[in-house]
């Protein structure tokens, strides 16, 4: 393992440490588990520790998977980002859902963070503010979405704790 990978974790084998870096095209910087498998195997959706290299890494689920990343791409050129946006605006229930998910999501990392890094001494506070006020990848706005690949990710990864579902505006292969 090369020293990105600091925090080692039990929840992932050496061979699936090399297929997350081959389907990354690097090393994958603080990995702690894959929390998704791709119904053909390969892992979909990853759990990243929250700071690496003294720096804030806000987005605790990477979507990995190729297949969805390519699908996901193509409802993001299309514009679903804003029309969901425009949704949520207009409709007080999938704002608060958004809301919801997103200080659920920034709990789960504070969780993260402080069950497995809270040797880590964290002076710099945009750091602290990246990692323990944040939303979805570090999004501030807790009434935007940042990234489908990222909504998408940790609809996967903690379906029980998320109440926007993108999964009723896409189908996924």
């Amino acid at each position: 393992m090369s020293k990105s990978a600091k925090f080692i974790s039990p929840y992932y084998q050496e061979n699936e440490w090399k297929e997350v870096k081959e389907l990354l095209g690097r090393e994958p910087i603080g990995l702690h588990r894959i929390v998704k498998f791709h119904p053909k195997g390969h892992p979909a959706v990853l759990e990243v520790f929250p700071y690496s290299n003294h720096t804030p890494f806000p987005t605790l689920y990477w979507l990995c998977c190729p297949i969805w990343k390519k699908e996901i791409s193509h409802f993001e050129k299309d514009g679903l980002i804003k029309e969901l946006e425009e949704k949520v605006l207009e409709d007080q229930t999938l704002r608060d859902n958004l809301q919801k998910d997103h200080e659920n999501y920034r709990d789960l990392r504070t969780q993260l963070f402080y069950r497995y890094m809270q040797d880590q001494d964290i002076q710099d506070p945009s750091h602290k503010n990246v990692l323990f006020k944040s939303g979805i990848g570090g999004i501030q706005n807790f009434k935007k979405i940042k990234c489908l690949h990222l909504q998408l990710a940790y609809e996967l990864a903690s379906p029980t704790t998320t109440s926007f579902s993108l999964s009723k505006y896409i189908s996924l292969k």
